[in-house]
């Protein structure tokens, strides 16, 4: 990095475009008022390349969002994809086992983001499927074995009260995020607000690549979250699986109001 410019080119998969769609949106809008460069170009057939440029001054005090959010696309993109890919003979067509994934995938999440952000080195540039491969290696393993975990005691995927059970036990192993989190039917969408600073903020929306129904997305990022309370807003009006689920993972946090 000169004086006046940071300049940083990432080399990404096409799988990968929307979520660097929402990053270069976000950073457009934090950098509305300053001299700035945020692209995307096409690569070739099968990658695109995420282009930045930043005067100094705003690479100081961007930098650590950048690498958080890069973390966060790793997490989720190739921490799923890396266990569904390990599990013997797994059907995602199964709406259970897309759970489990949502639930696997946010497992250890704070010591995954604090594993790549030792590795994860934003000079020049990076191809992202590369640096998961070698850097990320350690990681990448210990994810495999999660999978392996499941080959081995294959059995519980076939009883659906053994994996509920399964599903239930993780979910207390997940890093709580919030204290309360809403759910308020928007038209055909549901809106997610968290709390904070004593009122109700929007959640960002992460989607994941291997929904099955509409709300997957959301049940991914309430997983994520795991609020001490979770509130649902004229719950009647949602759909009846989908609070199932969300009685199913919440138990006793979930909330359901008329």
């Amino acid at each position: 990095m000169d004086a006046k410019l940071w300049e940083f080119s990432l080399y990404f998969p096409r799988e990968l475009l929307c979520y660097f769609e929402d990053l270069k949106t976000e950073l457009k809008q934090l950098l509305a008022k300053q001299n700035n460069c945020v692209s995307i170009s096409v690569f070739d057939d099968d990658y695109y390349v995420f282009m930045i440029a930043l005067t100094k001054e705003m690479y100081n005090t961007h930098i650590l969002l950048i690498k958080e959010r890069l973390a966060e696309i790793i997490l989720l993109y190739y921490k799923p994809k890396t266990i569904i890919n390990s599990i013997n003979n797994f059907d995602l067509n199964h709406h259970d086992n897309v759970i489990l994934i949502d639930i696997l995938s946010n497992f250890e999440y704070y010591e995954d983001i604090n594993e790549i952000f030792k590795k994860l080195s934003l000079i020049d540039k990076l191809y992202l499927d590369s640096f998961v491969k070698f850097k990320l290696s350690s990681l990448t393993k210990k994810w495999k074995d999660v999978a392996n975990l499941i080959n081995e005691n294959s059995l519980f995927l076939l009883d659906n009260a053994v994996k509920k059970e399964l599903m239930q036990f993780l979910m207390e192993g997940i890093v709580t995020k919030s204290q309360h989190i809403k759910l308020l039917q928007n038209g055909q969408s549901i809106d997610a607000l968290k709390l904070q600073n004593n009122q109700f903020e929007k959640i960002k929306d992460q989607k994941i690549y291997y929904s099955l129904f509409d709300y997957d997305s959301l049940l991914f990022n309430l997983i994520k979250q795991y609020p001490m309370v979770l509130e649902v807003e004229h719950y009647k009006n949602f759909d009846v699986a989908f609070i199932q689920n969300l009685s199913d993972l919440f138990g006793s946090r979930l909330k359901l109001v008329e």
